[in-house]
Order: C-alpha cells, then sequence, then structure tokens
C-alpha cells in the first residue's frame, strides 16, 4: 500500500509558476495528483504525459547500451554528453529530485565510467600514458554525476524538492554541482558513494 505523504520522488513545477510540487495520491491509491500551494490543483494528464514521454525517451537509451555494449564506438544514442543533455531536460520538464531524473543520473555515471576504462584500455594498447584529458574528463563527469544522484537522494528523505540544486554552481563540463550538502547524508547511498569515491581517486 502507498503512504499518503507527499512524492518527492515525481516532484513536477507548476506550468503556472514553475513551483515544483510533490505528487500526492489519495486514501493510498494509485491516482497521482498535485496542488500548487499557489495555483491550486494541477492537469495530472499533462503531468504523467510528459513523465511517460521522458521515461520513452530513458527507456530507449537503457535498450540500446543494453543491447549494444561496445563502448569504443562513438554512438550518440548513449554517449556522455547525449545522456547530459537528457538530465538537463529532466530537470526543467520534470524536477531535480524526480525518479527519472535520479535514474538518468545513475546512467551517466555508468556510462562515463565505462567510456572512461575503455578509453584506459586503448591508451594502454597503444603504449601510451592514461593520464589523458579525455580520461579526466570522463571520469569527472561520473563523479560529478554520481554526486547529484547522492544530493538527490538526501532532497527526496528530507521531503525537499531540490534545494540543493539551486544552490549550484557550474563545472567546467557543464554540469551543475553542489559543494556544501544542506540535508543530513542519506546512508542508504553509501555504497553509491563509495562508487563516486573510487572514481574521484581514480583522477
Amino acid at each position: 500500500e502507498r503512504c499518503n505523504g507527499p512524492d518527492y520522488c515525481r516532484c513536477m513545477p507548476c506550468p503556472t509558476c514553475s513551483t515544483k510540487v510533490p505528487c500526492r495520491y489519495p486514501d493510498q491509491s494509485d491516482e497521482a495528483y498535485w496542488e500548487c500551494s499557489k495555483c491550486g490543483m494541477l492537469e495530472p494528464d499533462i503531468l504523467t504525459g510528459v513523465e511517460r514521454q521522458m521515461g520513452k525517451t530513458l527507456d530507449m537509451i537503457n535498450r540500446t547500451i543494453e543491447q549494444r555494449k561496445n563502448f569504443d564506438k562513438n554512438n550518440s544514442e548513449y554517449s556522455p554528453s547525449a545522456i547530459r543533455e537528457l538530465i538537463s531536460e529532466c530537470q526543467v520538464e520534470l524536477s531535480e529530485t524526480h525518479h527519472l531524473t535520479i535514474k538518468a543520473l545513475r546512467l551517466l555515471f555508468t556510462t562515463a565510467t565505462a567510456h572512461a576504462f575503455v578509453a584506459i584500455k586503448q591508451t594502454m594498447v597503444r603504449g601510451l600514458p592514461i593520464a589523458t584529458p579525455r580520461i579526466h574528463a570522463l571520469f569527472r563527469t561520473s563523479v560529478v554525476a554520481g554526486y547529484q544522484l547522492v544530493l538527490a537522494g538526501e532532497c527526496v528523505a528530507a521531503e525537499c524538492s531540490g534545494c540543493q540544486m539551486k544552490n549550484r554552481g557550474t563545472d567546467g563540463d557543464d554540469i551543475d554541482l553542489v559543494l556544501r550538502p544542506t540535508h543530513e547524508p542519506n546512508y542508504d547511498r553509501a555504497l553509491a558513494f563509495r562508487h563516486i569515491c573510487d572514481n574521484l581517486l581514480r583522477l
């Protein structure tokens, strides 16, 4: 059964005032609704339509990766830059804490990490030093994406619509990064943070 509390993993922007509105489920049902504190009830069909469209795009990229696990070729459908664009779109059209945004961040972390290890392998085969700008950039992308994922989880746990993403700066890879978390740590993300730190050490 669903709880009656607000679902910040389905936070959506109000079309009128852009306030991020958490999803609610009346009487523990699956019928979702969003009610903006400023503008009142929002049209659920429009919001769920945006969710479905974003979900289909993300699923398509996931399927492509599963079917073609070959990062040696530059495929724009699953390159880190393409996934970064999808994340930016999710953050605007959905929210920073939406489960699809978090899923896209996880996908960017794993994809950038995989690209980095392939680049290392290719460089070692050529007998060249592995400390290249491209490998550094890929690991940096994975670290920032993973950190954003952890921060989003902490916002959800604190019933927040993404304040940690609003006090953000921009790093050299055009990925927004928060340097000082504002919520208590979410220890459920400890393993994810371990993987992030592993890539940080590789930098």
